[in-house]
């Protein structure tokens, strides 16, 4: 598996995530990336939820999940409080508003400790790959959607640096490695403070009084 996170994002997810979880519900898994950076001494217990049967297959060798579904997430139901934390890392930009904020209302119904969501920071440039259709992005999202919805918002990565090209499209090149990533750690302080400048959002909602 390859992981296609940027190093800061690695950073500030583990930083968010609350105390003393153990289920977790990996909504959108796609290839199960989430969960190789949350989960690599398997000591949580992981389950990943994918509507792309070739995803869900990367998944199950992986390791890194409990179990894996196929599903489509705008009629999923899961019982409510039934997982410690819900994720939804690059995934709500691929349905429309309407559909998205279906699913998140889901999530906070089934988690019982956070939910933590990650998107790009407004317009941000994906087609289909890997054969996917679903993989297109639909919705565009800024930290004003999240902070009305009772989210705390943190940024990742400068988006003039960035641009508006997905992450992953770039991640193969050289210089983008030697150049981009140590300059988005350097800068990493300034986009936790202010998201609006960032090029990808991460909310996360601590629910029933837990916290980081």
């Amino acid at each position: 598996m390859t992981n296609t996170f940027p190093p800061t994002y690695k950073l500030i997810l583990k930083h968010l995530l609350p105390k003393g979880f153990l289920k977790v519900l990996d909504l959108g898994c796609g290839v199960g990336a989430a969960a190789e950076v949350l989960n690599k001494g398997k000591i949580h217990q992981f389950f990943g939820v994918d509507i792309y049967e070739p995803y869900l297959k990367i998944c199950r060798r992986s390791g890194f999940y409990k179990k894996v579904t196929k599903a489509d997430l705008r009629n999923i139901n899961f019982n409510k409080k039934s997982f410690d934390v819900v994720i939804l890392f690059q995934v709500i930009e691929h349905l429309n508003k309407k559909d998205a904020k279906k699913l998140i209302r889901k999530a906070v119904s089934v988690a019982t400790k956070a939910v933590l969501i990650s998107v790009p920071n407004g317009h941000c440039d994906q087609g289909v790959y890997d054969g996917n259709i679903y993989n297109k992005h639909k919705s565009t999202w800024n930290a004003a959607d999240f902070k009305k919805m009772g989210f705390k918002v943190y940024g990742q990565g400068l988006k003039i640096i960035y641009g508006s090209r997905s992450y992953e499209g770039r991640i193969g090149a050289s210089w983008w490695q030697k150049i981009v990533v140590p300059l988005s750690i350097i800068l990493l302080p300034l986009v936790l403070i202010f998201p609006e400048i960032a090029v990808q959002l991460i909310g996360v909602k601590y629910l029933g009084g837990a916290s980081k």
